[in-house]
């Protein structure tokens, strides 16, 4: 078992790559969403507007800010031609460099959909997932989205799953989907949790609680989606994790304060070691002999949670 570290916390930048302005059903304009975005610290955005893509080409950008071209591209099934109910939703998550998407800006998409009850619905989503390759692909908010095992586990060619959704949360209880990350891992995919806001900003604040922190070289959206695609980055509506890996056979991990610290391993049942304590900074546990991939939780007093994405081990 090889030693690694998994993250460098400097230089480490914090964004949001699901968000909502006026372009599409959000409240607030794009100069707006930069503005408080920058103004409380984060260093980059993802405008992923409904089925509208999004690239500024930097026109939005500072020294210490960038956005992320981006799109959520719905994929639906509804229960017969001309019905407004749906059967099932998936809502795709597309990130890609300035002028490297296959759409043009402000391009509206007409997203896929299907009628009927014998639809082929995880096909279809297959089919849009394949037809984005080489661009970062992720799953949004599986949870609210009412998105079954059956759904998710059989597809396969996408980099992220949102485990954290802060609107979803806010209004409805419903943001928090770790079951679907252990799940997908369990299976054999190798996949990268993030926690996004989904910010509408329409009657309440659904910014600032959810982002993922990126080990990137530089704040340019090559160097920000060539380290999102590689993993390195955590997830976190609070604590900070400074570093983890594994260290003469052991897992370890520094975070700022926290008052739990748990070591996931997998596949299988009960595969969690857990430390409890005011004032927790670190912990190292044994790693299990048959563990395939490790990751850490972290929460902190007031109810924040952060998540590293998994190391899957190799042996020798």
């Amino acid at each position: 078992m090889e030693d690694f570290t998994a993250f460098r916390e400097s230089p480490a930048y914090r964004g949001n790559i699901h968000c909502h302005s006026t372009v599409s059903d959000g409240a607030l304009t794009p100069h707006e969403l930069v503005r408080r975005y920058r103004e409380h610290g984060w260093s980059f955005l993802a405008l992923s507007e409904h089925n509208t893509w999004s690239d500024y080409g930097g026109s939005l950008d500072s020294n210490d800010f960038i956005t992320i071209p981006a799109m959520e591209l719905s994929v639906l099934w509804y229960k017969e031609e001309g019905s407004p109910s749906l059967i099932k939703a998936h809502h795709i998550q597309l990130l890609a460099d300035h002028g490297q998407g296959p759409y043009k800006h402000m391009e509206v998409v007409d997203f896929p959909k299907l009628h009927g009850p014998d639809a082929d619905f995880v096909g279809l989503v297959q089919a849009v997932i394949d037809a984005h390759k080489g661009m970062v692909i992720g799953i949004n908010h599986p949870s609210w989205s009412r998105v079954l095992d059956s759904d998710l586990l059989p597809l396969s060619g996408f980099d992220l799953l949102e485990i954290y959704n802060n609107e979803s949360e806010i209004y409805s209880s419903n943001g928090l989907d770790c079951a679907s990350f252990v799940k997908l891992l369990d299976s054999g995919h190798e996949v990268y949790a993030v926690a996004a806001d989904d910010n509408h900003n329409r009657g309440f604040e659904d910014s600032f609680g959810g982002w993922i922190q990126v080990d990137a070289d530089g704040l340019d959206s090559t160097s920000i989606l060539r380290s999102i695609k590689e993993g390195r980055f955590y997830t976190s509506t609070g604590p900070l994790i400074h570093n983890w890996g594994i260290r003469d056979g052991h897992a370890f991990i520094h975070t700022s304060t926290a008052h739990k610290i748990s070591l996931h391993s997998g596949p299988g049942v009960g595969t969690c070691s857990t430390v409890f304590g005011d004032g927790l900074e670190e912990a190292s546990f044994d790693i299990p002999d048959d563990a395939r991939y490790i990751r850490f939780e972290t929460e902190d007093g007031n109810g924040g949670r952060a998540w590293t994405n998994a190391h899957f081990i190799k042996r020798g």
